[in-house]
């Protein structure tokens, strides 16, 4: 909504929206999946979770399975993936837009931070905000850094 108001007229690019949104719905799903999990909830694919034959009681419970820990690290390659569709698109993205997409930056120091080994994936620890000022900053100042980390 926010690049649709910042387009003023200008035609959005789609498939940069909508792998940017992707991304970044699926990132906010994995940090909140401890919140979720204790009310029950549960927003990961049921075909990963299926394929990883992961037990959603498990999930329920809080408890980080090795078949969730791969589930979970689909995921993220699933977010991966469209980040990279959505760099591939910055160059027809409207720069009057780009501040829409500066949470972009976080992304993938939020990935790398859910990669660690000692990643306790239902008590999620956010980037410091003095790291999430910086890495927002430097992406509206060039907007390749969106997509750096």
């Amino acid at each position: 909504m926010a690049a649709g108001i910042l387009a003023e007229g200008a035609s959005l690019p789609e498939t940069f929206t909508l792998d940017a949104s992707a991304a970044s719905t699926f990132v906010k799903i994995l940090a909140d999946l401890g919140r979720h999990a204790s009310r029950r909830q549960l927003y990961v694919p049921l075909d990963v979770i299926e394929r990883h034959q992961v037990d959603r009681e498990d999930i329920f419970a809080g408890q980080a399975t090795a078949p969730l820990r791969a589930a979970l690290a689909e995921m993220r390659g699933l977010v991966r993936e469209h980040l990279a569709k959505a760099r591939q698109g910055l160059r027809a993205v409207p720069p009057q837009i780009l501040p829409a997409f500066l949470p972009l930056a976080l992304i993938e120091p939020t990935l790398r931070r859910m990669d660690r080994a000692d990643d306790e994936p239902f008590k999620f620890q956010p980037l410091p905000a003095w790291r999430r000022q910086w890495l927002i900053w430097r992406a509206a100042r060039n907007p390749g850094r969106l997509f750096a980390g």
